[in-house]
């Protein structure tokens, strides 16, 4: 990209200062709680003249400045850029600055993805550090949520007390690949997944073999359902009679994220990715288009995560009552389900909601452990215990491996756990529903 060219995110549109935003940046950097944590004294208007014309003409400098506008209303929010960038040691320094009646509405988390991608990416540095007052805990927290940790300062410091805090590129971009002999003839597939954004789970994998092992029947349009960083949708769009697959995702960092993932495998023109609650895109366009697809889609991948609010199983609800809207006659859905939820809860789920036929287990693990050192696990199984104590099915898991029928429901296995440290058996799985209308 450009570095001269806007661009936009959910809220914001990015674009270099100009001279008509004078009095919006002397008003940034004059104003006293504004200046409250700056290194540089309050400016003038002359002063934040020379601050628009100094970060003009990015390209090929050592600095550059983005003024952030509200996508809809064009009010100004704040800037974002970097400087001192040393191409000898490869790292960069970033900023950024929110207008005071902005703050604590999420700005940063939505702004600082794109800068870090174009520190890493265009300018092709390895590490990228910010400085901070100690006072200023908000920011700090900001930029710890994306993995900067505190470091011994990586420049001479201009002012002091500052705090360094970095975060290397092998630490921001993991990446997971996928090769060709495990996506069953589809091509490798390399997937980035940054701090902050989903990462493949062992539930993951086995939809990756459901998909790959049942790619006959999956054609036409797609969603992928809680898309994440966009595996599914990737791997789904190499299928040769598979047209178009619609990722939706809450998580803004995601569709970020699963975009890139898109372009890396060339697939951009077989993905599209939505920022979504469950099926209804906040984008008007984006959702004007989405609405269209009613009754013309042909398969629907999701591995929804445990709901928190019932026995776990409310998004799997929430997955196959609304894609009743969109499938048409006979069309599939692959969901994840794993075995401790049990049969009986998977016969309720579609025998509660008309036009489904269930077609049986796609994809099976062998019997993995209910890892319970993830506190995300040990969360859920206390839920489970719960839903049970209040009268819900009952979960079933296998205590060990010494007999595959010596079964467990989740108050014993939480029983266990907390008595002894002993992890439960399950199987990750993904089942097959039909869409008969």
């Amino acid at each position: 990209m450009s570095l001269s060219e806007p661009f936009s995110t959910e809220r914001l549109k990015f674009r270099l200062l100009q001279l008509n935003d004078l009095e919006a940046i002397y008003r940034q950097f004059s104003d006293p709680d504004m200046c409250k944590y700056f290194s540089d004294p309050p400016c003038d208007r002359e002063e934040a003249k020379g601050i628009i014309e100094h970060y003009q003409s990015p390209e090929g400098k050592g600095h550059l400045r983005y003024g952030m506008f509200d996508i809809i209303t064009e009010k100004f929010i704040g800037t974002c850029g970097y400087h001192y960038l040393d191409n000898d040691l490869k790292q960069v320094e970033i900023g950024y600055d929110i207008w005071k009646d902005y703050w604590r509405k999420g700005y940063i988390s939505e702004a600082l993805p794109v800068l870090l991608h174009i520190c890493f990416e265009e300018l092709e540095v390895e590490c990228i550090y910010i400085l901070a007052d100690p006072q200023n805990k908000a920011s700090i927290k900001s930029v710890s949520k994306f993995g900067f940790v505190e470091c011994k300062p990586c420049r001479e410091l201009d002012v002091e007390p500052q705090i360094c805090m970095k975060l290397l590129r092998t630490e921001w971009y993991k990446e997971t690949i996928l090769e060709k002999e495990f996506t069953n003839g589809l091509g490798r597939i390399s997937l980035k997944h940054p701090m902050g954004t989903f990462s493949l789970t062992p539930a993951s994998y086995i939809l990756i073999e459901a998909i790959t092992n049942n790619k006959e029947i999956l054609n036409g349009i797609g969603i992928d359902w809680g898309t994440g960083i966009g595996c599914l949708a990737i791997l789904a769009a190499k299928i040769e009679l598979v047209d178009k697959v619609y990722g939706l995702d809450i998580s803004k960092e995601n569709i970020y994220i699963a975009a890139k993932n898109a372009k890396d495998n060339n697939v951009t023109d077989k993905v599209c990715f939505m920022l979504a609650d469950s099926y209804s895109p906040f984008n008007g366009e984006e959702k004007q288009e989405f609405d269209k697809l009613r009754g013309k889609v042909n398969f629907i991948l999701s591995n929804p995560p445990s709901s928190d609010w019932d026995d776990g199983f409310g998004f799997r609800r929430i997955v196959l009552e609304g894609a009743r809207e969109y499938l048409v006659k006979n069309g599939i859905v692959l969901l994840n389900i794993s075995f401790q939820y049990g049969m009986k809860r998977v016969e309720s789920l579609h025998k509660s909601m008309d036009g489904y036929n269930y077609m049986g287990v796609a994809a099976s693990t062998d019997w993995v452990p209910f890892d319970l050192s993830r506190p995300d696990l040990l969360e859920c199984l206390k839920i489970y215990s719960g839903e049970e104590v209040k009268g819900g099915l009952d979960y079933t898991f296998l205590a060990d491996r010494s007999s595959e029928n010596n079964f467990i429901n989740a108050q014993t296995a939480l029983d266990n756990y907390n008595k002894r440290g002993v992890s439960p058996l399950t199987q990750w799985q993904t089942h097959m529903f039909q869409y008969i209308g």
